[in-house]
């Protein structure tokens, strides 16, 4: 898991969820650009990525590992303290897998890692749904 966030509090807190997850390693990028370069690098299975990085914003990162061949595949969940339908449905119409409102919903974000790494594919939240997948 690649984890693209500036926030030492948040990247604190994926460690320790981490450490509940057996076999899998967590990557920390503070800044987008290092971001896409371990995510060329290392070529994790899931990025999770916020929106508002120091360097380049979060939106303009999915687009490049989106049109990258070498990250196009890769599951980007997108964490972000926006919660506004507009910016998730954009970012999902961008190529986001799910998006993830702060502060984190431990057991969703439990489950988003459980289901890439079983290699379930995950259905993004609809606005028009009454639930959540």
């Amino acid at each position: 898991v690649l984890a693209i966030e500036d926030n030492v509090a948040n990247i604190r807190l994926l460690e320790r969820v981490m450490d509940h997850c057996e076999n899998s390693v967590l990557l920390t990028a503070i800044q987008g650009r290092l971001g896409l370069e371990l995510a060329a690098q290392h070529d994790p299975d899931l990025i999770l990525l916020d929106l508002h990085l120091p360097d380049i914003p979060g939106e303009t990162v999915l687009q490049r590992l989106r049109r990258d061949p070498a990250t196009a595949s890769i599951t980007v969940v997108i964490c972000s303290g926006d919660a506004s339908p507009r910016q998730r449905r954009e970012c999902l119409d961008a190529g986001a897998a799910a998006y993830l409102t702060k502060p984190f919903d431990l057991n969703e974000l439990l489950d988003i890692i459980e289901r890439v790494r079983s290699g379930e594919p995950l259905v993004p939240f609809s606005e028009d749904s009454e639930t959540a997948p």
